[in-house]
């Protein structure tokens, strides 16, 4: 393909932050759900999508204060954190191989925009399937990862790419700014 279209333009002036919400815990670490955040804001920011991005870290950090029956709204998590615009994702699905054998990591996601000082939905409004993100790795000529070190990366890289695709649904891009694999580079920056 000659490129891909962003499918909403971010208010570029306003603070935002990314907010990763894996309330059923299918994301297996902390560690990745934080870098799915990381990358995320570094490519908005690289790509000058937003001027100010709020760590998503940070975001995360606020629901450790939440309460079980009471749980935060977005819009009070962006202002927990002094953003006016959320970008707020919930993992639908993350597995590293469809049967135990192939390895094919892949992720789900529901994405939505929030603004935090009004609590209103800026996108994808009506059309809530615009808000869907389904996250395929490229296939890469290996068998499924066996020992537990090899099991943590292969998340991470999943966690690099969800990041990525998530960054990508806000601002054009070209098929090569789509990378066959992360490299030694990109993970040296967590």
């Amino acid at each position: 393909p000659e490129g891909y279209e962003a499918r909403y333009t971010l208010p570029k002036e306003r603070p935002t932050v990314v907010f990763i919400d894996d309330r059923a815990s299918r994301v297996p670490t902390r560690q990745a759900r934080e870098l799915i955040g990381q990358t995320a804001e570094r490519a908005l920011l690289s790509k000058g999508v937003v001027k100010d991005m709020i760590e998503a870290r940070l975001a995360l950090a606020t629901l450790r204060g939440e309460r079980f029956n009471e749980p935060m709204t977005i819009a009070q998590v962006g202002k927990a954190v002094h953003a006016d615009v959320v970008i707020y994702a919930t993992i639908d699905g993350w597995s590293l191989t469809p049967d135990g054998q192939t390895f094919a990591p892949q992720a789900d996601l529901r994405v939505k925009v929030v603004d935090a000082t009004t609590n209103s939905e800026l996108w994808p409004g009506e059309n809530a399937s615009a808000g869907t993100l389904s996250v395929r790795v490229p296939e890469q000529a290996r068998t499924a990862p066996t020992s537990t070190a090899m099991v943590s990366d292969a998340h991470l890289d999943l966690a690099r790419w969800v990041g990525l695709r998530l960054a990508q649904t806000f601002y054009n891009h070209g098929p090569d700014e789509v990378p066959t694999k992360f490299s030694a580079q990109d993970r040296r920056r967590e």
